[in-house]
């Protein structure tokens, strides 16, 4: 196991169930390795993802997210030590949302490169609200971000080519996924 790859709080006490940090370029590697080996075993052309994990461990959005390479890597971009001094309008939690987000966008560049390798397409789900931010978990009567506070830089996945196909997911009025895939489309 690699303990080191689960989400963590800013305390390093506690840890999200679901997820795995994508900051770790190991475990972008191993979940790589997995998924082509799955794809290629059940004869896939394709596979898409959720940006949510069916996990209740997440209590607010920013709990989880404080993995050392995220808190080095925020502290060498804005000199600032997201654990002991916490944000500020220079350091904001966007940024680190966006700093988040870059894992994210280098294991689907890194997925997506193997992928086409054995001609698979690689699709991902956005949330109709807000698409560039994690989905909630549909199933839900409430609105609950299970995956925290990330970046999806959908326009840098659609412009570089990176994901292959954006499915809108509903779980929202007509309007707004009518809404979400005009945007979608217009990029």
């Amino acid at each position: 196991g690699h303990p080191e790859w689960i989400p963590i709080d800013k305390y390093g006490v506690r840890k999200q169930g679901g997820p795995i940090e994508m900051a770790y370029p190991e475990a972008r590697k191993a979940l790589v390795e997995l998924i082509c080996a799955y794809v290629s075993e059940a004869g896939y052309d394709g596979v898409m993802f959720f940006t949510y994990p069916e996990n209740f461990s997440l209590r607010f959005t920013d709990e989880f997210g404080y993995s050392e390479p995220i808190v080095k890597e925020f502290k060498k971009r804005f000199g600032v030590d997201i654990i002991k001094d916490g944000f500020s309008k220079y350091a904001s939690k966007e940024d680190w949302y966006r700093l988040r987000g870059e894992y994210v966008t280098l294991f689907l560049k890194e997925l997506k490169t193997e992928l086409s390798k054995k001609n698979v397409k690689l699709g991902m789900f956005i949330d109709p609200r807000n698409p560039r931010m994690p989905m909630v978990w549909a199933c839900l009567p409430q609105v609950y971000p299970t995956a925290g506070g990330i970046y999806l830089d959908v326009d840098n996945w659609i412009k570089n080519g990176i994901v292959d196909e954006l499915a809108v997911y509903g779980c929202s009025s007509r309007k707004i996924q009518a809404s979400a895939v005009e945007d979608s489309l217009w990029l």
